[in-house]
């Protein structure tokens, strides 16, 4: 009867096959050391989250105080705009790097940079990226107080489709009129 010697009914091999593990951990001279990995990131309800944020904060006080910001001119920007289009690439980012190469930045009051897009796609987009490019453009342009703001510029036009012949005709005569004499010398129909 294995209930009456085991009552709980616990596999008695196991526990055989731990002794077995514990004896050789102890004869063995080297020691491992296992440190837990942080799973989680910290609460942002606990204490430790206040601290982490202070500390955060007392680190990058420095990197955002910048006496005296080096000025830079509209090639200097261009050059480094297309450097990071070029790390998007590499990246695999071609998404963001179509957008970036859509139009060129424009540098205005000497921090200001404007870019214009012509979708509210490409904005939205682009507004994501804004936190991984400002701080590429400060750090390369040497000047942390860039900003970049980015316009919508859809055209107020609507594209006009020419669908007959006759409108096919007029819209050649709007790019050259002498389409018009062509056709009366040469008694032409539409």
């Amino acid at each position: 009867n294995s209930n009456t010697t085991n009552p709980l009914n616990i596999n008695l091999k196991s526990f055989a096959e731990i002794e077995s593990i514990e004896n050789l951990t102890d004869k063995s001279s080297e020691k491992i050391n296992i440190t837990p990995k942080k799973k989680y990131g910290i609460s942002s309800f606990s204490l430790s989250s206040i601290r982490e944020k202070k500390e955060w904060n007392k680190q990058n006080k420095n990197i955002e105080i910048d006496s005296s910001p080096e000025k830079f001119n509209q090639e200097d920007l261009i050059k480094e705009w297309n450097n990071y289009y070029l790390k998007k690439i590499e990246n695999g980012e071609q998404n963001i790097a179509s957008i970036l190469k859509i139009n060129s930045p424009s540098l205005k009051e000497d921090i200001i940079i404007n870019y214009q897009v012509p979708l509210l796609i490409n904005k939205v987009e682009l507004e994501k990226e804004l936190n991984h490019l400002v701080p590429f453009l400060k750090l390369k342009l040497s000047n942390s107080r860039i900003s970049v703001n980015i316009i919508l510029n859809q055209s107020s036009e609507e594209k006009k489709y020419i669908y007959t012949k006759n409108e096919k005709f007029i819209r050649l005569k709007e790019i050259n009129p002498s389409i018009e004499t062509l056709r009366k010398e040469f008694d032409l129909e539409i």
